[in-house]
């Protein structure tokens, strides 16, 4: 297993004051800066914890931890209550840079936190990662449009936040209206979703429950007033769209980072991770509705006292799997 060397400051009660501890040669400002949610309080806590920056040098799935490039510079580490800021200073390694279907090279990777037990500051193969951020973390150069940021939406020059799996090609064609499903609607069942489905959204935020679009949807219809992320033990979902509170359903928060509401906060917690870093690499199961099954075979001879014979064979073999559905 290859050597992760990790740059990173320890963050915990230990090694963190109020305003944070800035590396003591580094020089200009941060590329930027990301928050994030310290839910398990192990950072803020945990003076052995270390947490940095590591970045993909492929986007074929699977994700694999031990493949990610460490950020080259340290880190910054700033305590809140119960968050904490991230800011990267100097740019990703080259071989991080990658186009993701755009014609702007980006930089896509996870936060990670490990308990650094030797304290040397380096993530050795038997030191466990224990926390992965929720969401991608993407650096870019410019600001970029919708049209070409694979983030499916626009992201600022610098370092930002996104859901993930990331959209890694051209725009998907996008329905106008909701596809019929009552978007981010609360709801108890499928049923009361239309063609969506009925999930839990913010599984640690009281089981919030609403109405989804699954990516890719069965019948290919994506709704132009949701945005896509990571969804869980889907691969991929459609959000209702919001920039405040004001802009959901049924109470549900806007969580403004992702940009959709009810989404999972940006937190760094558990090893959850998406199921490839682009869309375009999810592997479908074919998972269309069976097919029908087939007719049952004729009744067995009676016996010789008159009573029933035995059952005849069954007729024509089931239906196959259905071979264009969506994942489900």
């Amino acid at each position: 297993m290859r050597r992760l060397i990790g740059l990173v400051i320890l963050a915990g009660l230990g090694g963190c004051t109020d305003g944070g501890l800035a590396p003591a040669d580094y020089r200009g400002e941060p590329i930027g800066t990301v928050e994030l949610l310290d839910r398990s309080s192990r950072i803020r806590t945990d003076p052995q914890m270390a947490v940095s920056v590591f970045w993909a040098t492929d986007r074929s799935p699977p994700i694999e931890l031990d493949a990610l490039l460490p950020h080259p510079e340290l880190a910054r580490v700033e305590i809140r209550e119960a968050t904490f800021t991230l800011s990267l200073y100097g740019p990703p390694p080259a071989a991080a840079m990658q186009t993701l279907g755009t014609d702007s090279p980006v930089a896509i990777g996870l936060a990670l936190a490990w308990r650094d037990v030797d304290g040397d500051r380096i993530r050795d193969p038997d030191e466990e990662i224990l926390h992965v951020s929720k969401g991608a973390i993407i650096y870019s150069p410019e600001a970029l449009p919708d049209a070409r940021s694979p983030a499916w939406r626009p992201v600022p020059a610098g370092l930002s936040l996104t859901g993930a799996p990331l959209r890694c090609g051209p725009p998907l064609p996008r329905t106008p209206g909701d596809c019929g499903v009552p978007l981010g609607a609360g709801c108890a069942v499928d049923a009361d979703c239309g063609g969506g489905r009925c999930v839990s959204t913010a599984p640690r935020m009281g089981e919030l429950l609403q109405c989804v679009v699954l990516e890719p949807p069965a019948d290919d219809c994506r709704p132009g007033i949701g945005r896509v992320v990571m969804g869980g033990p889907y691969d991929a979902i459609y959000l209702r769209a919001c920039e405040t509170d004001a802009d959901c359903l049924d109470g549900a928060p806007c969580t403004a980072l992702f940009g959709v509401c009810g989404g999972p906060p940006p937190n760094l917690d558990g090893l959850e991770l998406p199921g490839a870093w682009c869309v375009e690499d999810i592997p479908d199961d074919g998972g269309g509705p069976d097919g029908p099954d087939g007719p049952d075979g004729p009744d067995g001879p009676d016996g010789p006292d008159g009573t029933e014979g035995p059952e005849g064979p069954d007729g024509g073999p089931g239906g196959g799997r259905g071979g264009g559905g969506g994942r489900r």
